[in-house]
């Protein structure tokens, strides 16, 4: 496993990831909760994508095959993201536990899926040298 690597995609999927929060935390005075997390995971995209050419590739050029796949990728984990996100805010919220905090439940969230799909992802789809599927 090339670890420098898999350590500077965590460090750059952190950066993206605290513009999520901050745009959420931002948001949720404003609108939704649900609406707050799909805009800042949509800001975290982003910045993620631009990031992560820079760790896999070493430069930032777009490539469309590269490009596809980075939002293939996104779009399962936001939808991820979401989905748990959108199956446990309710949960917490009934069972009234105290000292509830959103921003805790979506960095929680988002850890989990980074490590058990994102990352894998990543380096196994994305930015793989082998240009399988697209």
């Amino acid at each position: 496993m090339d670890w420098p690597q898999m350590l500077l995609s965590m460090g750059a999927g952190s950066i993206a990831s605290v513009s999520y929060f901050i745009t959420s935390f931002w948001l949720d005075h404003y609108v939704s909760y649900n609406l707050s997390s799909v805009v800042g995971l949509v800001v975290d995209a982003v910045i993620d994508f631009m990031l992560q050419e820079l760790v896999f590739l070493r430069r930032l050029v777009v490539q469309k095959y590269i490009l596809i796949k980075f939002v293939m990728g996104r779009s399962i984990f936001i939808a991820l993201s979401l989905g748990v996100f959108n199956v446990i805010e309710p949960m917490i919220r009934e069972n009234k536990i105290k000292k509830y905090n959103v921003l805790l439940l979506r960095v929680v969230v988002n850890f989990i899926l980074f490590v058990l799909v994102l990352y894998p992802i990543r380096k196994y789809f994305i930015y793989n040298s082998r240009r399988f599927f697209l």
